[in-house]
């Protein structure tokens, strides 16, 4: 059997059968895009993966039992849409009371001009992110958290795949992760220094 050619239907069928490596097959091909998903609503990306884990690790443990109907690859989707609402459910941040309001000291002039200085940095850091995109990446990128398209709009409107977007989303939050760590350390310091 060539599993990598197979269909997800036939590598779902095997996966019934307790065929394990059908099974790996069905995870590998499946595993990134629900990742990709996961990260674009959970920021910590070992929870985004849990949780894509927990989607692919569930058609496994449910094999002989779950009858799933329509477009396999939608299906998988939608379940990893259900399991992002309710971790999101499950940790709403805590809400600040007025109590805790009033107990915080207004900014000195020192903190005010380092708030402001901050926010020039971080334009910058953002500017130079978008700069170190290829154009078609950058396009994307804006297009997605500027204009607030979805994918299916972005590559309907760039003529790409949906998945081409996704990777290109993918990579461009990579470069952002990678060139704001060190600022984001510097901006959790300064509002460290405020409760002090």
């Amino acid at each position: 059997m060539d599993y990598t050619n197979a269909s997800d239907t036939q590598l779902l069928t095997l996966t019934r059968q307790s065929d394990i490596r059908a099974y790996n097959e069905f995870f590998r091909r499946y595993a990134p895009p629900l990742y990709r998903q996961a990260c674009r609503y959970i920021t910590n990306e070992e929870v985004a993966e849990e949780l894509m884990l927990d989607v692919l690790f569930d058609i496994w443990d449910k094999r002989s039992t779950r009858d799933i109907t329509g477009e396999i690859g939608a299906y998988l989707y939608r379940c990893m849409r259900n399991k992002i609402v309710d971790y999101r459910r499950q940790n709403i941040p805590e809400f600040i009371t007025i109590d805790k309001v009033e107990q915080i000291k207004p900014l000195s002039t020192q903190q005010m001009g380092d708030y402001l200085t901050m926010t020039k940095d971080a334009e910058q850091v953002y500017f130079n992110a978008l700069q170190a995109m290829s154009p078609q990446r950058r396009q994307v990128f804006r297009l997605s958290r500027e204009e607030q398209l979805t994918y299916s709009e972005i590559a309907k409107e760039m003529n790409l795949s949906i998945n081409t977007v996704e990777n290109y989303m993918a990579t461009a939050l990579e470069i952002f992760r990678s060139r704001s760590k060190d600022y984001l350390t510097l901006i959790s310091l300064f509002i460290l220094s405020l409760f002090l």
